[in-house]
């Protein structure tokens, strides 16, 4: 069951994408996810990347997702998307072949979706988010969401 709050957040999102692929000068979106905690949002809204087909042209649409976390809230999401994939993978005799494209393992291999293990004490944010090979810093093509939801700490 998704939250209010967390499925009025993923429709704003989407529709921060849709009106971004309208644009002609912006043609690249990232979201960030500051405290991403176990969330599967950038795994679940798949709807973010349509038009993103960088192999065809340079100026094609791409979208992608950087989760900013504690290295040790990553690392046990990480432990437990890699469980669910060798279940996905022992499962694979009785799953529907149209919805390999929606499989965990094929968006976890599309490398869509990147972690940032950051500690929100000690780090500077701007100084690792910069420094990440993901993170585009471009304004003028490239459209950036960022979101922190149920943060606590």
């Amino acid at each position: 069951m998704i939250s209010a709050r967390t499925r009025w957040l993923d429709d704003q999102i989407i529709v921060a994408r849709k009106e971004q692929l309208q644009k002609k000068d912006v043609r690249n979106g990232q979201l960030i996810i500051l405290g991403a905690g176990y969330d599967t949002r950038g795994f679940r809204l798949v709807d973010l990347w349509n038009g993103d087909d960088s192999t065809t042209s340079s100026s094609a649409s791409s979208f992608h997702v950087i989760e900013v976390d504690q290295p040790e809230v990553q690392e046990k999401k990480m432990g437990n998307m890699k469980w669910l994939m060798t279940k996905e993978t022992n499962d694979a005799t009785n799953s529907d072949s149209n919805n390999k494209h929606h499989s965990i393992s094929h968006l976890v291999e599309s490398k869509k979706v990147s972690f940032l293990p950051v500690n929100f004490v000690t780090d500077n944010l701007q100084e690792k988010l910069t420094s990440h090979e993901q993170f585009s810093q471009n304004t003028t093509t490239t459209l950036s969401i960022i979101t922190m939801e149920g943060v606590t700490q």
